[in-house]
């Protein structure tokens, strides 16, 4: 489904059981993650949230959509502590170490992204998920040949259109490895893809931001931003995207999330 079907479905669904249960706080953190993805409202998302801890304090997914929210508008140490919380209701459940490693990534503290990963792995040496993680960041901290490995790994037995942003992040390794070739390549399959299933274009603006298309990049930004992709709200924390930051469009862009100050 696209974001524009999606969402106002999901809206509504959330709107629905709070009509069963008014006091059902994961209705009310299904309405603020609606309003931070697809409304780009942060201060009635903060307020749906608040709204989901006041009535269930150890809500597991207001913990999680709640440091989601914080990461996003660039308040790190909050969104920390918050996800530190969720830890604390659920040390035992992976996810919620995955989720830390991922609000550490978003603070751009990639030694605490990557040790959170780490340990992970040690726990899950095959997954896949955790192995692209890594490369990302060995991408980010300049070692290519670490990077290389790590999605080499990740990529066994796993085809190029079985997840999007999984082929993204191969292409953006690829990229900052001077592999361009290969970068290229998969971004042809997936533009093919494109007219035939839904395919995030936020994502395919970051790997062409990653190989210097700067037109190009803007080109799919705009197309993402018009499909109201959910993406969109990690242009101000995620690297991909930052050297599109000084191009008056992509300020623009930033500007009609409504993010705030």
């Amino acid at each position: 489904m696209s974001p524009k079907e999606a969402f106002p479905k999901q809206k509504e669904a959330a709107q629905r059981a709070l009509e069963i249960d008014p006091l059902l706080a994961e209705g009310y953190a299904e309405l603020g993650y609606a309003a931070m993805i697809y409304d780009w409202d942060w201060q009635k998302s903060e307020k749906y949230l608040k709204r989901a801890l006041e009535l269930n304090p150890n809500s597991q997914w207001a913990h999680f959509h709640y440091a989601h929210l914080l990461s996003l508008v660039c308040r790190n140490e909050e969104a920390i502590a918050m996800q530190q919380r969720l830890l604390e209701l659920d040390p035992l459940n992976p996810e919620s170490h995955w989720n830390m490693g991922w609000v550490f990534f978003w603070a751009r503290q990639y030694d605490e992204s990557m040790a959170v990963f780490k340990k992970l792995q040690e726990l899950s040496p095959e997954d896949h998920w955790l192995q692209m993680a890594l490369g990302v960041i060995y991408t980010i901290k300049d070692q290519p040949e670490e990077a290389l490995a790590m999605c080499d790994k990740a990529r066994a037995g796993v085809p190029i259109g079985i997840d999007i942003q999984f082929d993204t992040y191969t292409a953006y390794i690829y990229a900052k490895a001077k592999k361009r070739e290969k970068a290229l390549e998969i971004m042809t399959q997936l533009k093919q893809m494109s007219s035939e299933r839904i395919i995030d274009s936020v994502l395919i603006s970051g790997d062409y931001t990653t190989l210097g298309d700067i037109e190009e990049a803007i080109v799919w930004l705009e197309k993402g931003f018009q499909e109201h992709s959910p993406m969109l709200v990690y242009l101000k924390v995620a690297p991909f995207w930052k050297p599109l930051y000084a191009d008056p469009r992509c300020q623009n862009i930033l500007r009609r999330l409504n993010f705030p100050e």
